[in-house]
């Protein structure tokens, strides 16, 4: 509480230490969700990227937490401040869409704007992937693993990759696929994804299954 209370007051010098000590096991679930979750929602994560980054790089490789968006990590977060939840998924969802855009594209090229235009509804997403083919795959392992990209494999390789979006509202729950070669977007009901294609966090995809001609 301390230290959580130095942090507000914009001394942040001792987050390495406020996280070295939540990773102690006799550290209680309730103190270290409350902490966890009031790190996610402080202003300096929005201010401060390596605020961000390292607490997120914390939250990832917690044995209590990891990336919500996964399934078997979903449980984990129950007690977690709804919130900080909802953050914490935009942050991924953001860092694996910039990818995208940045380094999947050829050469980064976005003639259409489809970057600036997601990056306005981010905020909604609450489960994306990116899916490389082989090529892609092949040439962004390194990457991949630096910036702990969330992603999966399609089967073919016709040198096209793709960025899953799935957004959930009160009424509708849908998934947004956008390719890296220019061309339509395709969207799916959630539902009928799930029954024809499966899980959107599935390992591997075959492209005929998200592109439709």
């Amino acid at each position: 509480n301390y230290i959580l209370n130095e942090i507000s007051g914009g001394r942040v010098g001792q987050l390495d230490d406020l996280l070295a000590t939540l990773q102690l096991p006799l550290v209680k679930r309730s103190t270290f969700q409350l902490a966890t979750g009031t790190l996610i929602l402080s202003p300096h994560a929005d201010r401060n990227d390596s605020f961000r980054k390292r607490l997120e790089a914390f939250v990832l490789d917690s044995p209590r937490l990891g990336d919500p968006r996964l399934p078997h990590n979903v449980p984990k977060w129950n007690g977690i401040d709804a919130a900080a939840l909802r953050k914490f998924r935009t942050w991924r969802a953001t860092k694996d869409l910039v990818f995208f855009f940045r380094s999947v594209l050829p050469e980064g090229r976005d003639p259409h704007g489809r970057k600036d235009f997601w990056l306005r509804y981010v905020d909604q997403v609450v489960d994306s992937v990116v899916a490389l083919c082989p090529t892609d795959l092949q040439r962004l392992h390194t990457s991949l693993s630096s910036e702990r990209v969330h992603h999966c494999k399609i089967q073919e390789n016709q040198s096209i990759s793709c960025f899953l979006m799935r957004f959930k509202g009160t009424n509708e729950d849908f998934i947004v696929a956008e390719f890296s070669n220019v061309g339509k977007a395709r969207i799916f009901y959630y539902g009928r994804f799930v029954e024809r294609i499966g899980d959107i966090n599935r390992s591997e995809f075959r492209l005929r299954e998200l592109k439709s001609e």
